[in-house]
């Protein structure tokens, strides 16, 4: 072995031209040009440690090529032979490359402990580059050895960690890998070999120069990464169209889940009605229970018409088809967030479907719920408060399932939807004192005489089914709910109030 300073090359009329050098200068300029491109459109790191592993290549070209060109002399030929910097910029491209490798093959997901050993690996290849540059002076006389010591080092490290990557790694891109690693890694060897041996029984070694061969070795891989680089693209692509053919099959369950739980519910009301001709036939045969009787018949009336107003197959759909259009249109955070929202409402609607009162804060939380799906549904054309619901002398107040709903659909649909203004609001105002609630549900809206026939019909239907449903409470429990409904627009301002008296009995 001999010094850096002292090794001749062998060359023959091919190497003093450069052509290789040249060839190998202008295909990884190429590269970077195209890596950087997709780094930054798609900000991934993977593309960022590539385009820095072929940045120190192009550098390794520009040192060892001998013909004079432009960029050689736009650095006043700094890079041109210099034997300071050769060690350093091999061992940070090394280093990138390490840091290619975890991104590429997903090392962190599969093993942490192996990740972590890599990273260390590459810091400490880049602190040994930056010792080696600064310490040159000093250390020239023993370069030799020191690059046969940190090449012994290298060469077995990489042995054993891609036997390890071969046999305990799962990636699409495994394949291309390892033939591109192998190739960097062989062109690595014989120019080491090429530089540190002048005499082996191998004449056919010294044809070309030690940074030929690893040049080539470099090139070699540049092709398998590139094939890696694909296939990962494909990969992530169908990833994602099996997550959203997934989300797709979720709605679709969702939807026969709410198709079932539809005929169900019409079997129930269908139940019913038997149940109250029933009811009416035998209110001949004794006078004394007519007004119990009459009582529950229209008891089990408004329970069928709430069960109906519950789940609206017209909502519901509206619903799951915006699920479906953000899916589609890549907006799948949103898309979970909303169907979450969904999921509880839909749970929360069902649960008191089968009780007869419910807290009042379940009912304030599924109006909340409810606003919220409206919003997202209508582009947040409009925005909701909900303030003193968190009063704690609401504890114990306990009022009819979905009494508020009617109100605050109305707001929606019969306010705001008719309206022109762009600062759309609903609020939900709830204030307490010793013994009576208030609970008032105000829109900025249409205010009155803004509604075409149909929506009238559908409004007064809610108003009414609401104020027969207090009747029944108030028929059959201690606290008493008193309810109206006020249109205003005095010019300045206008909209629709529904206010709720709840006064509780002396305890």
């Amino acid at each position: 072995m001999r010094e850096l300073t002292e090794l001749p090359h062998r060359t023959d009329i091919v190497h003093q031209s450069d052509v290789a050098g040249l060839l190998f200068c202008g295909a990884v300029a190429v590269l970077i040009f195209f890596v950087s491109i997709l780094y930054f459109k798609n900000r991934e790191r993977i593309y960022l440690f590539y385009t820095l592993f072929l940045l120190c290549s192009l550098v390794y070209g520009f040192i060892n090529i001998k013909a004079s060109t432009w960029i050689g002399e736009l650095f006043g030929n700094y890079f041109y032979a210099n034997r300071r910097i050769i060690e350093p910029i091999t061992l940070l491209a090394f280093s990138a490359y390490i840091f290619f490798t975890v991104e590429l093959i997903d090392i962190g997901n599969q093993s942490r402990r192996v990740a972590q050993a890599f990273y260390i690996w590459a810091v400490a290849c880049v602190v040994y580059a930056i010792a080696y540059y600064a310490l040159y002076p000093i250390i020239i006389a023993y370069t030799s050895y020191i690059f046969m010591t940190v090449r012994v080092i290298i060469f077995s490290l990489s042995t054993y960690f891609i036997i390890w990557i071969i046999r305990h790694i799962q990636s699409p891109v495994k394949g291309p890998f390892v033939l591109g690693s192998l190739a960097y890694f062989i062109g690595s060897i014989v120019a080491s070999v090429r530089f540190s041996f002048s005499d082996l029984p191998l004449p056919g070694l010294y044809a070309a120069t030690a940074p030929t061969y690893f040049e080539a070795g470099i090139l070699v891989e540049t092709l398998f990464f590139a094939l890696a680089l694909g296939q990962r693209f494909v990969h992530l692509v169908e990833e994602k169209q099996v997550a959203q053919a997934k989300h797709i099959e979720q709605l679709n369950e969702n939807r026969l889940l709410v198709s079932e739980m539809n005929k169900r519910l019409e079997k129930k009301v269908k139940s019913r009605e038997e149940e109250i001709i029933r009811t009416q036939e035998n209110l001949n045969k004794e006078e004394k229970k007519r007004l119990k009787a009459e009582f529950d018949i229209e008891m089990a009336k408004s329970e069928m018409l709430t069960r109906t107003l519950q789940i609206n197959p017209h909502f519901l759909f509206n619903c799951l088809n915006s699920i479906t259009y953000l899916i589609q249109s890549d907006q799948n955070k949103i898309a979970i967030e909303y169907l979450v929202v969904f999921s509880r409402f839909i749970r929360m609607v069902l649960e008191n479907s089968r009780k007869q009162v419910i807290p009042i804060q379940e009912e304030l939380s599924l109006i909340e719920k409810y606003l919220k799906l409206e919003k997202n549904r209508f582009d947040n054309d409009f925005s909701y408060s909900i303030s003193g619901a968190n009063n704690p002398l609401l504890q114990g107040v306990m009022v009819p399932p979905m009494l508020f709903h009617p109100a605050v659909e109305n707001a929606v649909w019969h306010g705001l939807m008719n309206s022109p203004k762009k600062n759309k609001e609903i609020t939900v105002v709830v204030t307490a004192g010793d013994n009576q609630l208030a609970i008032t549900i105000t829109d900025n809206g249409a205010g009155p005489g803004n509604s075409d026939q149909k929506k009238t019909t559908d409004k007064q239907l809610g108003i009414s089914l609401t104020n027969e449903r207090i009747k029944l409470f108030n028929y059959s429990f201690d606290d008493k709910i008193d309810f109206k409904l006020i249109e205003f627009n005095d010019g300045r301002r206008a909209g629709t109030k529904a206010e709720f008296i709840i006064t509780l009995a002396q305890k």
